[in-house]
Formats: structure tokens, C-alpha cells, sequence
């Protein structure tokens, strides 16, 4: 090829091509691709049916994953939002009448629905009961998932006018149907389990609490409920807590034993202000180990007197400091203590005084709870 005719094909553009295996040759050069024209580059502007699929693949997730949420009120709360950008209403109601822990609960606690007003959610739960609904109130969804009663699904605005679904609408309520069932019998069964396991633990004695797999009390017994009547509400709670951080170390130990790491300790000791109680925590399992359970029992400890031997060591006293301690833990007076003790009023006073250092104790009153051991 001549020079001249080379400066032509460079001012032209054209060039002899000769196919050689995968490679377009230019004169034994790599031929480079020309940049596509301006309108013809991909869009990165997802396209509507793009943003259809993506919404109804997040609205199936949430649907069938109720475990992975924080709790029922979680859940439901995910799912609401998850039907409101499916359906591209303006509102959305749900009625789902399931409860983590098999015990019935008010009109409210079953109702996910923020832009009604209580009075407005027990009018609509009333009429509903009743089935006279208002067109523009029928439920979009309704199904039996093996509960106490029905689940209800209500759009309004956007997709649907005056009540009526249009058949896209009409479409995606049947996609999702299956797995909104799914999930709500994820819960009922959740529920049910909880619910026999509270039971059995409410036909004996012992104090124990049931928590779950995120520190939520899944079941408090009736014993456990009676021992902590005593206390200070603030207590109480304290004494809760206690027991769902101990089950969040013993969730947390199962998860990393297979990393090696350390164990979480399986019981505690809590105090309030007029007891202390020794914390126990077992595991259970569910089948699929997807809402496991953790059984804390409560015991509270009761004091007993210590022994000579125990009081002598701990505080290092003599004989007959020893006992100047137990007269006085019976509540005696100086001159009491005197008489038994066959010695002069001053002597028993000189006793007290040098006894209440050593015991640490601010006054004779304190000498009874000094000799008091956990």
C-alpha cells in the first residue's frame, strides 16, 4: 500500500479489514470501536417495569422473612411500607390478628394503619366484623392462614378508584398472596410454640422467663410474675433486663462457638434495693433454629445467718467480741448487755464501741444485718 494511498484512508476513515480468527486487522493494527452515537447510549434510568419488578421483589421478601424483623410490630410495620410502594397507593390498612405470644390482645394491636385515628380503626374493625364494609373499604386481600381469625389487606387511592382494583392491582394481590399466608403462619405457628411453652411453665412452680432471640420477654410465669410483685416497678424491670441480656450472650455463644470463641456466662446475680436474685439461663431450639428461645429462671436468694467460724474470719473478732455481736443483733440495750453479760454498764459500753468499726457498721442497728450472709 502506497503512502499516498494510506494518507487517504486516514483522511477517509477507511480501511482494509482482514478477519483473522476473533480480531478485525487494520493494516496489522487493533481496530478500536467507535463510541456509540449520543442517542443511543444506555439509559441509566430504570425503566417503570423495572421499578415493578424491583418493588414486587422487596414486597415478597419482607412477606417471607417476618423472623428476620425485630418483632411482630416490626414486621407488620415492614410490610406496610413494602405494600404501599407495591400497589402505589396513597394509604394502606392491615388487620393482621396474629400475637408472638399466643395471648389475645386488643382491636388496636392488631391493626397497622397510620393514617387512621383509633376511633377510626375500631369503626372500621366493627364494621368489618359485621361484613357491611363501605365499597371504597373492602379489604383487597383476605385470607385464612391457620389463625384466631381473618387477615385483611386495604389499599386506597392511587391503582384503585372508588373502591374497585384495577387488574394490574388485581394481579399483584395474587402474586403476593401466598406469601403474605406464608408469613402469617410463620407468626401464628411462632405464637403457638411460645404459647404451649408458657403454659407448661405456668402449671408448675418455678420463676423463669422466656426471652427471645432479640432480648424480647417471649413469656413471663405466673410464679416469676408473683416474685417480683414486691418490687419496685423500676426493679422489676431491672431485673428483666437482666435476664434478657444474660439470653442475648447465650444466642450470641451459639452463634460464635463455631468461630471459638469464649462462652457467655450462663447465670448472673442482680440486686435491687430489697432483694438479690440469681439468674440461670438454658437454650432451646426451635426446629429450624430460626426463633430460638431461651429460658432464664429467677431465684431469689435468701440470707442466712453466718456461722462463728465465718464471723470470726470475716471481721476478726475476739470471744467475747463475738458475743457482744449476737446480743446486740437480738436488739439488747447497754444496760441488757450489762446484765447478761455480768459486767458494769461503762464495760458494755466500751464493748460496743470498739465492736461497731470493726463490723462496719454505722450504729447497733447495722450489727444485725452485718452477721447476715448471702
Amino acid at each position: 500500500m502506497s503512502t499516498e494511498t494510506t494518507r487517504a484512508h486516514w483522511r477517509t476513515g477507511e480501511f482494509p479489514i482482514h478477519r483473522t480468527g476473533e480480531f478485525r486487522i487494520v493494516d496489522r493494527t487493533v481496530a478500536r470501536p467507535r463510541p456509540a452515537p449520543a442517542d443511543q447510549a444506555p439509559s441509566l434510568t430504570p425503566s417503570p417495569a423495572d421499578l415493578r419488578l424491583d418493588a414486587l421483589g422487596h414486597a415478597l421478601r419482607v412477606l417471607l422473612s417476618p423472623l428476620d424483623a425485630t418483632g411482630l410490630t416490626a414486621w407488620r410495620e415492614a410490610v406496610h411500607a413494602a405494600l404501599l410502594r407495591l400497589f402505589g397507593a396513597e394509604r394502606v390498612a392491615l388487620h393482621f390478628p396474629v400475637h408472638p405470644d399466643g395471648a389475645p390482645a386488643s382491636v388496636l394491636d392488631d391493626w397497622t394503619a397510620p393514617h387512621l385515628t383509633p376511633d377510626a380503626i375500631a369503626a372500621l374493625h366493627a364494621a368489618a366484623q359485621r361484613d357491611d364494609l363501605p365499597a371504597d373499604r373492602a379489604p383487597l386481600l383476605r385470607l385464612d392462614f391457620g389463625g384466631a381469625d381473618e387477615a385483611r389487606v386495604w389499599i386506597e387511592g392511587g391503582a384503585v378508584a372508588a373502591g374497585v382494583p384495577d387488574a394490574h392491582t388485581q394481579q399483584l394481590a395474587r402474586t403476593v398472596l401466598p406469601a403474605l399466608r406464608a408469613g402469617l403462619a410463620t407468626w401464628a405457628q411462632l405464637g403457638a410454640r411460645r404459647a404451649a411453652l408458657g403454659r407448661l411453665l405456668d402449671t408448675g412452680d418455678g420463676s423463669a422467663l422466656l426471652i427471645g432471640a432479640r432480648g424480647e420477654v417471649a413469656h413471663e410465669s405466673a410464679a416469676c410474675r408473683r416474685l417480683l410483685s414486691d418490687e419496685t416497678p423500676a426493679d422489676a424491670e431491672c431485673v428483666r433486663q437482666a435476664a434478657a441480656r444474660l439470653a442475648l450472650g447465650a444466642h450470641a455463644a451459639d452463634r460464635g462457638a463455631a468461630r471459638g470463641q469464649p462462652h457467655a456466662p450462663v447465670s448472673t446475680v442482680v440486686r435491687t434495693a430489697r432483694h438479690r436474685y440469681e439468674l440461670a439461663c438454658t437454650r432451646t431450639r426451635s426446629a429450624d433454629d430460626r426463633s430460638p428461645l431461651a429460658l432464664v429462671t429467677v431465684q431469689r436468694q435468701v440470707p442466712r445467718p453466718l456461722t462463728d467460724d465465718e464471723i470470726r474470719a470475716r471481721f476478726g473478732l475476739t470471744p467475747r467480741e463475738l458475743e457482744v455481736a449476737r446480743l446486740l443483733a437480738e436488739g439488747l440495750t447497754n444496760q441488757e448487755l450489762a446484765e447478761r453479760l455480768g459486767v458494769s454498764f461503762f464495760t458494755a459500753r466500751n464493748h460496743v464501741e470498739r465492736l461497731l468499726p470493726k463490723l462496719g457498721a454505722a450504729n447497733r442497728a447495722c450489727v444485725g444485718g452485718a452477721l447476715i450472709g448471702a
